[in-house]
């Protein structure tokens, strides 16, 4: 009995540590996704969480994340982090990568929360437009 616990738990910890969310992706108009976990705080509000490719799991460097007017980018790990006055106030989140289809949040209450939201961006698999100047 305890061995097929032992075994279990083993089982639970490599599939918890491949790097795939947990958790069912919150599906958006496009491909790809988000996960969120909402914890209470008293004090400031933080967002904060990852951005990463929907089929390789790679962190996004430098990619966007916009509230209205407040504006993030991620580091060279994929996380950002954005900080709010406690407030009742609805938060919806826009993240965007060159290359990618953008991910649309639906609107959250931030009242006495903290918010990880990862993000989990689908290569656009439409071309570019290269938009240059003509000479006058």
């Amino acid at each position: 009995m305890i061995k097929r616990i032992f075994k279990s738990l083993a089982l639970i910890l490599v599939f918890s540590c491949n790097g795939y969310p947990q958790e069912e992706l919150n599906p958006t108009r496009n491909k790809g996704g988000y996960t969120f976990s909402k914890m209470e705080v008293e004090e400031d509000l933080q967002v904060s969480g990852f951005v990463l490719d929907l089929e390789t799991k790679e962190p996004l460097t430098e990619a966007f994340i916009v509230d209205g007017c407040f504006k993030t980018k991620t580091d060279s790990t994929g996380h950002y982090a954005m900080s709010f006055k406690n407030s009742d106030m609805d938060l919806y989140l826009k993240c965007s990568f060159i290359g990618y289809y953008p991910i649309e949040t639906k609107d959250f209450n931030l009242k006495n929360s903290a918010l990880e939201i990862d993000f989990y961006l689908s290569p656009d698999d439409r071309p570019l437009i290269d938009c240059m100047k003509v000479p006058d």
